[in-house]
């Protein structure tokens, strides 16, 4: 048992690194996709996805439009509301007339020279 447990700590020789035709090689453990170039050409060949290759039916089409258009119509609407509310909102004058205690905290805050003075 002991000896199983120091057998991933051991280093490995030079042979081990080093193949038998006297090149590193190093072990991938992940398999990367090969692209092959056309021949002549310097661009790269497209990968087929498997997303791109799904037929669309007409109902599909019919409902991912139905949905786009109601998202529209829904951020129209969040953006009218927040114009709305920006034109019927109170300005920070008009607030600051309202709360003169909350206008006097807020001009004094922060500055240490007048921490002791009265608005």
């Amino acid at each position: 048992m002991e000896e199983d447990l120091g057998i991933g700590l051991q280093m490995k020789g030079q042979d081990e690194l080093i193949g038998k035709d006297g090149v590193f090689k190093k072990n991938n453990k992940f398999s990367v996709p090969t692209h092959t170039i056309s021949n002549g050409e310097k661009f790269l060949d497209a990968l087929s996805s498997p997303l791109s290759t799904i037929p669309r039916s007409k109902e599909e089409h019919e409902e991912l439009d139905d949905l786009n258009n109601k998202f529209s119509e829904r951020l129209d609407n969040l953006e009218k509301k927040k114009e709305l509310s920006n034109k019927e909102g109170t300005t920070s004058k008009e607030r600051d007339n309202f709360n003169k205690n909350k206008k006097c905290a807020v001009t004094t805050q922060g500055r240490k020279e007048d921490s002791d003075s009265e608005c």
